[in-house]
């Protein structure tokens, strides 16, 4: 399901623009129960894909994971130290980006989908 959702995204913090859509950095495990929930539950809906989609540049990061990353300033590093860098202690958590790269919003676990995002 990330795949799907992050298409026509970069898999990077920070792709350009700021005038953007407002940069979101999903931190997640995909073996996770509560991780594996969101993407089928949340995302998964078809209302819920798009709009996230149109609003934010998603990038699903593996808070243990080694790929590089580069942040809104250039700064590579790994995914694991983004994660270190922005403090998720757990997953899933949704980190919302300023213009400048930092912490804007955190959205720590999971939610259910509102009902009106169900129909």
């Amino acid at each position: 399901m990330v795949p799907e959702l992050l298409s026509g995204h970069s898999r990077g913090p920070g792709r350009g623009d700021c005038g953007g859509p407002s940069r979101d950095a999903l931190l997640l495990s995909g073996w996770l129960p509560c991780c594996k929930k969101l993407l089928q539950d949340n995302f998964a809906q078809a209302a819920i894909a798009e709009k996230t989609r149109k609003s934010f540049d998603v990038i699903a990061i593996n808070m243990w994971g080694d790929r590089e990353v580069t942040r809104l300033n250039g700064e590579a590093m790994t995914e694991k130290a983004f994660a270190k860098r922005v403090r998720v202690m757990f997953t899933p958590t949704l980190v919302m980006l300023d213009e400048d790269g930092e912490v804007a919003l955190r959205i720590n676990g999971y939610s259910p989908p509102i009902a009106s995002t169900r129909r």
